[in-house]
């Protein structure tokens, strides 16, 4: 098992976690194969070396699509 560490210095976790982890919440359930652990502005990911490399294309399109609209919607996720 493979561990990552993303550090989301340029958002406010809120905006990407959302109140009550909600968001965050819906980003797991989209990758059911790690394990994500969020503390503060640090985004802990484990699991396979192939999973992460494809978590973290994802979580860059996300956090474009932040810094694009300074919106990050359930839809969008």
């Amino acid at each position: 098992m493979t561990e990552k560490l993303f550090t989301l210095d340029s958002v406010d976790p809120v905006d990407i976690y959302g109140i009550n982890d909600i968001k965050l919440n819906i980003i797991k359930k989209h990758f059911p194969k790690l394990k994500l652990i969020a503390r503060g502005y640090s985004l802990k990911v484990m699991g396979e070396t192939k999973e992460i490399e494809y978590f973290e294309k994802k979580l860059d399109l996300l956090l474009e699509h932040y810094h694009k609209t300074g919106l990050l919607t359930d839809t969008v996720i």
